[in-house]
């Protein structure tokens, strides 16, 4: 089993998470992996609605990490 960390600039609520991050992901899942997902939410996405997905994703498995995203911030990641 292998440790999963997934940085996603799109949102999970937006329609490519939906559409492709969220079942992408679910397969490693499902293949016996350990997902954690960071994704950055845009601010106009309600805490219900991040609810949720939070609840979605637990029934799959997966851990999700939310960041708030404005388009005023500048991502900058800095690994090693």
């Amino acid at each position: 089993m292998a440790k999963v960390l997934y940085f996603s600039y799109d949102g999970l609520l937006d329609p490519l998470g939906q559409s492709q991050i969220v079942p992408y992901v679910s397969a490693i899942s499902a293949a016996g992996h350990y997902v954690t997902i960071f994704s950055y939410e845009k601010v106009e996405r309600t805490k219900e609605q991040i609810k949720l997905m939070e609840i979605k994703l637990q029934k799959l498995k997966l851990l999700q990490l939310v960041l708030r995203l404005s388009f005023a911030q500048k991502l900058e990641i800095k690994l090693g």
